[in-house]
């Protein structure tokens, strides 16, 4: 986590805030105002709508896949302190098993999300939860979280090479 994230109890800030911090965390690729225009015309996509998931200091952007309903995609904006985003992560999660979703995939650049992973893998929110992590070709990283409902057998927690599709 980058030194400018905000402990959000101590002090919640507003959408905008979480959106500016997390866009100047994950390399400044995308400018705040980039991301926000994207979160607008995500949640208001008709053919692959986005539901926006708040907690503390994070919001997480989930995509339900219309072919398969119980899929998901998901991503972070986080802005939280370490410790609090580990529990937004958890609390997410719990959420979305909530709504239905069974599995969900992210993906990602910063190698250091892995250790999330392996924390919420230690400590799952729900019975047979578990992940499988890859590093793609191109150096990215692929996470598929099982949310443990309908599957026998839990996913083992662990990082292996895949090929990007």
């Amino acid at each position: 986590m980058d030194a400018s994230t905000v402990d959000s109890k101590q002090q919640l800030l507003d959408n905008d805030e979480i959106i500016g911090i997390a866009a100047m965390n994950t390399g400044g690729e995308y400018s705040a105002e980039q991301v926000k225009a994207s979160l607008v015309a995500e949640s208001h996509n008709e053919s692959l709508p986005a539901t926006l998931i708040r907690n503390g200091n994070t919001i997480f952007v989930i995509y339900r896949d219309k072919s398969q309903p119980y899929y998901g995609f998901f991503r972070a904006l986080n802005a939280d302190s370490p410790d609090n985003y580990v529990n937004n992560s958890l609390m997410f999660l719990t959420a979305a098993k909530s709504m239905g979703f069974t599995l969900l995939v992210t993906e990602f650049d910063d190698p250091t999300l892995l250790n999330l992973f392996k924390i919420i893998g230690r400590n799952p929110p729900g019975p047979n939860m578990g992940y499988r992590a890859y590093e793609m070709d191109d150096g990215s990283y692929q996470v598929i979280i099982d949310m443990g409902i309908h599957n026998k057998r839990r996913l083992k927690s662990h990082t292996k090479k895949r090929k990007k599709r």
